[in-house]
């Protein structure tokens, strides 16, 4: 069986709440980054941010707010990820990069050791369309800085642009729906692997005329 995924080298991470208020987004190997600090002044950029928003990437920046501190039990050596939602929950042969789903993850480390450090290391995201088999292995997280500490916890959005795609049938049995699952893993600085997780919502390809 041939299967169609719609592909294009672009791919976004973006980390969107952590206990150090910071905000951060990877898009095609540029890392921008906001980080606030709990006097409310802006730092982490030569810009200033507050006029900046005309950049061509538009950046998904959540409202920050410093999470509740957590019980020590759920930090580890090994990474652990935890599926929170989808932000749609179904796709086409048609959908863009700038329209494209997205999946949130929980993230938790007891040592802190993600991010992304130019020359010398980089905690990876491995994303797997499940019924296609197709798998990305170039998710790079971005840098994080000071957010990356011990007992990091933090919630990330992903781009699913790069895995979409479903059964590559001939174009006159069109349209048709596929039912995805993606499979997600982690592994930070020191290569230590997350628990493996399957997303236990359905996802619903389309693959249109």
């Amino acid at each position: 069986m041939q299967f169609f995924r719609n592909w294009l080298p672009k791919r976004e991470i973006c980390l969107i709440q952590s206990a150090q208020s910071f905000a951060s987004c990877k898009i095609e190997d540029i890392n921008w980054k906001v980080g606030m600090d709990f006097n409310g002044f802006f730092h982490g950029s030569h810009v200033n941010l507050i006029k900046s928003y005309y950049m061509r990437i538009v950046l998904l920046i959540a409202t920050v707010f410093t999470l509740v501190s957590c019980n020590k039990d759920e930090f580890t050596d090994e990474p652990q990820i935890k599926f929170l939602r989808f932000d749609a929950n179904q796709a086409s042969n048609f959908t863009q990069l700038a329209n494209q789903p997205h999946i949130f993850l929980e993230v938790t480390d007891a040592n802190g050791d993600l991010g992304f450090k130019p020359g010398e290391d980089t905690a990876i995201i491995y994303l797997k369309n499940v019924f296609t088999n197709f798998i990305d292995s170039t998710l790079y997280f971005p840098d994080l800085g000071s957010s990356a500490k011990k007992n990091f916890k933090a919630e990330i959005r992903i781009g699913l642009f790069s895995v979409l795609g479903g059964r590559d049938l001939p174009f006159n049995q069109r349209p048709y729906s596929d039912t995805l699952f993606f499979e997600v893993y982690i592994k930070d600085f020191a290569k230590n692997k997350s628990n493996v997780l399957i997303t236990p919502e359905p996802f619903i390809f389309h693959t249109l005329p």
